[in-house]
């Protein structure tokens, strides 16, 4: 069982509660996360999850995505580096330091592709330390966490029934076939509609091959669907998705929150996106210092 309605105890911003009293809350799912005063944002190479936080004045921490033994330069010293991501996922420790982490798409660990012959960089999403460390990180300690498109694959990896991706789930990066381009998106929770003033939302693909989703499990929320085209197996030619999810979120039985983004957040306007991520991630007005500027 997959449950979304906010948790006792969360303090919601007062645009979630305003549109809480307007579009109400079901009995088994609900619309908003918490606060989130302080981020772990894992960088990628595709997408720059830390740039809403930058704005919203959110206190976050960014840790280098490439993982030791992937990287497109030999000479670059990776031992040098302060934060690193395999620091941050494979440690609850160190995750549970945060409100929410961040895992940005592109980040190397994730993949199946090599950088300069050295070995694949799937390292992470194939370590059972990082995906138990995660797993836990949600679910026994109540932290949220937020992924975007290439990074789907430890989603699937540990929750493998709440979103089917496109694609051979057993494989990696199978579902990476969407088409780059614009998807105009239907934005299904009236809640998010209320906040965003839109009932459709352009979203950009600013990049080829990114990671559709087929279906959800019941008990995830579909916040926005659109119809997608992507590449058939092979390159043999194209199909289309209708009304693919787009953006989802869900609750693990354990608890917790994830959220799952096929598109990248520095691709979409700051305005959209800043009241998007206070709507469906968290609510990150609530930190000291905090800005939002709505």
């Amino acid at each position: 069982m997959i449950a979304e309605c906010p948790r006792p105890g969360l303090r919601l911003s007062l645009v979630a509660c305003a549109a809480i009293a307007l579009a109400g809350c079901q009995s088994d799912r609900g619309l908003y996360g918490g606060p989130l005063t302080s981020v772990g944002v894992v960088a990628g190479d595709f997408d720059e999850m830390a740039e809403p936080l930058l704005r919203m004045d959110v206190r976050h921490d960014v840790y280098e995505g490439i993982i030791s033994v992937a990287t497109y330069d030999t000479e670059w010293d990776y031992e040098g580096v302060a934060l690193k991501v395999e620091t941050l996922l494979s440690d609850t420790n160190v995750m549970t330091r945060y409100d929410g982490v961040f895992i940005a798409s592109g980040t190397r660990g994730f993949g199946v592709r090599e950088y300069n012959g050295l070995d694949a960089d799937n390292q992470l999403v194939s370590d059972p330390v990082v995906l138990e460390e995660v797993r836990s990180y949600v679910e026994d300690h109540n932290g949220t966490l937020f992924v975007t498109d290439w990074s789907y694959d430890l989603v699937e990896a540990i929750w493998p029934d709440a979103i089917d991706f496109l694609g051979d789930d057993i494989t990696i990066d199978a579902a990476q076939r969407g088409e780059i381009g614009f998807v105009q998106a239907s934005v299904e929770e009236e809640g998010l509609a209320e906040v965003l003033e839109i009932s459709t939302l352009p979203l950009e693909y600013n990049y080829s091959n990114w990671a559709p989703i087929e279906s959800v499990h019941p008990d995830t929320t579909v916040w926005a669907r659109g119809d997608v085209e992507y590449r058939l197996d092979g390159g043999s030619g194209f199909a289309t998705l209708t009304d693919s999810p787009l953006l989802v979120s869900f609750n693990p039985e354990g608890g917790g929150r994830v959220v799952y983004a096929t598109f990248h957040v520095n691709a979409q306007l700051d305005h959209t996106m800043d009241r998007l991520l206070n709507t469906v991630v968290g609510d990150f007005s609530e930190g000291p210092g905090a800005s939002v500027g709505f």
